[in-house]
């Protein structure tokens, strides 16, 4: 069974810049990221993700694509769609998105960069300990 975000109601959380959804038995946080201080810190991290009882948490700020494990949390960076300077220091930042698929207990992140225009998609899988 595919689902679609565009079918889901997103739930106001805290803020105006954080919200949360739920998807096949996933919690599901969107935030921007200017907000977790330090940017990208584990423990500020955790700290989002405990208080929201996250299960994903996609969260920027830096515009460097990446995903990670924190605390039994898939942490998601989709990067930067335009490839705007990155705020990690990183002048030859590149355009990249995240797709993210949620389907059947299993989450599959995919990440597309353009480098010298070549596509390149990077695979990872992530399921619910």
């Amino acid at each position: 069974m595919r689902t679609n975000l565009a079918n889901r109601k997103l739930t106001n959380v805290l803020s105006l810049h954080a919200q949360v959804l739920e998807m096949e038995g996933y919690r599901i946080g969107l935030m921007h990221g200017h907000q977790i201080l330090p940017w990208d810190d584990e423990k500020a991290l955790d700290v989002e993700i405990r208080k929201r009882g996250l299960d994903i948490l996609v969260t920027g700020h830096t515009h460097v694509p990446a995903t990670k494990n924190c605390n039994n949390c898939f942490v998601v960076n989709p990067g930067s769609a335009t490839g705007a300077y990155a705020t990690a220091g990183d002048p030859q930042a590149t355009p990249n998105f995240v797709l993210l698929d949620v389907n059947e207990g299993k989450v599959m992140a995919y990440i597309y960069s353009l480098n010298d225009g070549e596509l390149k998609v990077d695979k990872f899988e992530y399921t619910k300990a």
